[in-house]
């Protein structure tokens, strides 16, 4: 029998998923969240305008009644257009610290064996990281429940590969030597920017955007939210970034052992065959 347990919070827009160890007399309520999602924002900062263009007569008898017989018949295909104002991205001031993988107006590279796990693992450090009640960009979220991604070589399920590096997570911070690799991590300038401890994941369903997400009851109560998806203007060729990687804080021989262990458990569990 597996000594883990998940609960699962879940709306229209999003299913969150919460690790619980069974040998433990009493359930600790997280107070980090991962999110997972598709992400992007519409429209340019405040102010910006579109290259203002030549109005351009639109009826083809008033533009033979003033222009010589030289006219251009290409410039009777040509619509009239005005420059104009774009809508300014929607901002909003979340109550907790937010930490990207990302910086904003760039997409997040999916990593060989995922920037979701390399976050979880403290192998990964935030981009960037935006203080409490700091004016932000309330990106838009997508669905990526329809994602597969594979757990030690085993194509899963997105929520199951959710479940895997969540008790894999467990399992990591269990060790001695972890613990005292993230307790100097803590003591470092980037300790705001490391997960440091097992979350809750959410991984969004449905389109909604990140002030939605962070205001919801389910998820009123955390102290710190890491934000695994990216920040790339709608329509626009955005330039990639991969999450800045640190080195694992453990050897490949105990990664794969862990590995077994979690593919294990997930067998007890009746989530892999």
């Amino acid at each position: 029998m597996s000594r883990f347990a998940f609960g699962k919070e879940e709306n229209n827009l999003f299913v969150k998923y919460i690790i619980h160890d069974k040998t433990m007399p009493n359930r600790i309520k997280r107070s980090e969240l991962l999110i997972t999602a598709h992400g992007n924002f519409i429209g340019a900062r405040e102010g910006q305008l579109d290259k203002p263009i030549k109005e351009q007569p639109i009826y083809e008898n008033i533009m033979r009644l003033f222009i010589p017989k030289t006219f251009n018949k290409v410039n009777e295909n040509k619509i009239q257009r005005q420059s104009f104002l774009h809508p300014p991205e929607k901002r909003f001031s979340p109550k907790q610290p937010l930490a990207f993988f990302t910086e904003h107006g760039n997409t997040l590279v999916s990593e060989k064996d995922s920037t979701l796990r390399r976050i979880i693992q403290a192998r990964a450090i935030a981009a960037e990281l935006y203080p409490p009640q700091r004016p932000l960009t309330d990106y838009n979220l997508g669905d990526v429940t329809k994602h597969q991604q594979s757990f030690s070589g085993i194509p899963m399920e997105r929520k199951d590969f959710i479940k895997a590096i969540l008790i894999e997570s467990f399992l990591l911070r269990e060790k001695s030597s972890v613990n005292k690799e993230l307790f100097k991590m803590h003591l470092g300038n980037d300790k705001d920017k490391i997960l440091m401890v097992v979350p809750d994941i959410l991984m969004i369903k449905s389109s909604t955007n990140l002030s939605t997400i962070l205001s919801d009851p389910l998820n009123s109560h955390y102290k710190k939210v890491f934000c695994s998806f990216c920040r790339g203007q709608s329509g626009k060729n955005n330039k990639s970034m991969h999450a800045i990687e640190r080195k694992s804080l453990i050897s490949e021989f105990e990664r794969k052992k862990i590995e077994q262990i979690v593919l294990n458990e997930l067998r007890e569990l009746n989530f892999l065959k």
